[in-house]
């Protein structure tokens, strides 16, 4: 069998013309689905003395013009549902604590059960789905500094990391009062590196 140019003119055109149209489609960057929920962190606790407990509340909402199915504990914890990352000012990740360590299978000094019970719930197109945390039972929240919290999980439509906004709070040192000894919190670390 003999292969003429007339012969492969039409092969040549067609190869061409996939060519053409792979190269008009767009990036899969631009196909990309967007997220169907936002995060947002919020604590009325903004200052507090070492070791206390750091509630944090944890709002997911639902963005998108769908149901979106997420995950919950049946206890509220945020921390069965979210990854949760605490911040020192100098930018590294503070100490975890054992539960901490336990919650995400890391080794711990001593066995720690972990109980969690986690359901489906379905939210509803522009509501919202809250969930709560303790921060200082994740992290060790001892030392006088400034920390930042965020909280994260993945979009169950898009499959992306969606991220809350970051928290500051400051862990104000304590100290007695040589005059009347009763133990005082400072109001604010920063006055006493003024």
């Amino acid at each position: 069998m003999r292969i003429t140019v007339e012969k492969i003119k039409p092969i040549f055109g067609a190869i061409l013309a996939i060519g053409v149209i792979i190269s008009v489609q767009p990036a899969p960057s631009e196909c990309a689905v967007k997220p169907a929920i936002t995060i947002t962190i919020s604590s009325d606790r903004m200052d507090i003395s070492p070791g206390s407990p750091l509630p944090v509340e944890i709002t997911l909402l639902n963005t998108s013009n769908h149901d979106v199915v997420v995950g919950q504990d049946l206890s509220r914890k945020g921390e069965f549902v979210y990854t949760i990352k605490v911040k020192e000012d100098t930018g590294s990740e503070a100490s975890k604590t054992d539960y901490h360590r336990a919650h995400r299978g890391e080794p711990t000094k001593k066995p720690i059960l972990i109980n969690e019970s986690l359901f489906q719930v379905t939210v509803q197109p522009g509501k919202t789905l809250k969930d709560d945390v303790d921060i200082s039972t994740l992290y060790d929240l001892t030392q006088p500094g400034k920390y930042t919290v965020q909280v994260e999980r993945v979009d169950p439509i898009s499959k992306t990391v969606v991220k809350s906004n970051s928290i500051i709070v400051t862990v104000t040192p304590w100290f007695v009062d040589d005059d009347s000894m009763q133990l005082s919190s400072l109001l604010r670390w920063e006055a006493t590196n003024a």
